[in-house]
């Protein structure tokens, strides 16, 4: 096989990986909604549940177990960088059960408008926390997404807690995960075995028992719950695989199917509104998303 096949081939399973996960990512919300008459909560320990099941079927059998007993022994080594992992699953957490609660309440418009807003808010804590330098016209993207952010504020009558908090803990989360420099797969177990403990005294407490007789009889809502490991873990494993075959400036493309699709999802099929103040100051965080794309297209081909 020539070496261009080769590297064609490896493109393609990376543009499929990447499609596949911001697909599902900006679906998301359809899975959500259709589950509301579960507690939020209560998605959010059965999903850490049956990730975490998952993901440790996929390290054995994808040959990861040695890569995950030698971060295990890293990580007791340097206690310091096991209390940023710790921190960084309980940032994951709560982005989570904003993933979820939005959908369920009726905000879905405002979890798209986040979602934007999520790589710029990353690029900001690069330059605060990694000193990374930016150039005029990147610098000029994070001010027109500062000032969309700043008229959501002033004009819009709600609080816009979930653009905020969801853009804030991912671009937090992520700058953990920088900061951590761990395997991907094995990390994000690690952060779902910290959480399932919690989940599962909480499951406990929130009428656990019904649950099995549900499931054996096959409720929709009881394997719902169960897919919620699948959703989780299926698209973890698609991305990994794209960021091992593609160009950064390929994914920070792809990054945007998400924020698209809930949007739309939002707008068009839960019939939610977008106002004119809200379209008014999204206008600023698209036109700086639009500039820091086009300065990463300009670095790449010049």
């Amino acid at each position: 096989m020539s070496l261009h096949h080769t590297l064609r081939n490896k493109t393609l399973i990376g543009v499929f990986g990447a499609f596949s996960a911001y697909l599902i990512w900006g679906l998301q919300p359809l899975y959500w909604k259709a589950m509301q008459e579960v507690s939020s909560w209560t998605a959010v320990a059965h999903r850490y549940c049956w990730t975490t099941i998952l993901l440790a079927v996929f390290i054995v059998v994808t040959g990861l177990f040695p890569e995950f007993r030698s971060t295990c022994q890293h990580l007791w080594e340097k206690k310091s960088r096991l209390l940023l992992l710790f921190t960084a699953a309980f940032v994951a957490a709560a982005n989570g059960w904003i993933n979820i609660i939005a959908p369920m309440t009726g905000q879905v418009v405002q979890l798209g408008s986040g979602l934007f807003l999520t790589p710029l808010m990353s690029i900001l804590l690069g330059v605060l926390f990694f000193k990374e330098k930016l150039n005029t016209l990147q610098k000029f993207s994070i001010a027109l997404a500062a000032i969309g952010v700043g008229i959501m504020l002033w004009r819009l009558s709600v609080f816009p807690w979930v653009s905020l908090g969801v853009s804030s803990t991912w671009a937090v989360y992520g700058a953990l995960k920088k900061k951590l420099n761990l395997a991907p797969v094995v990390s994000i177990f690690l952060e779902s075995l910290f959480i399932m403990p919690i989940a599962l005294v909480y499951l406990s407490t929130s009428n656990l028992q019904a649950f099995w007789p549900m499931l054996v009889s096959f409720d929709l809502t009881a394997w719902g719950l169960v897919g919620t490991g699948i959703l989780t873990a299926v698209p973890l494993i698609a991305y990994n695989y794209s960021t091992n075959y593609l160009p950064m400036s390929i994914l920070g493309f792809c990054q945007y199917i998400g924020p698209i699709l809930t949007l739309v999802l939002g707008v068009f099929v839960f019939g939610e509104s977008f106002e004119t103040d809200r379209l008014f100051a999204m206008s600023f965080v698209w036109s700086g998303i639009v500039l820091f794309l086009f300065d990463q297209w300009r670095s790449n081909y010049q």
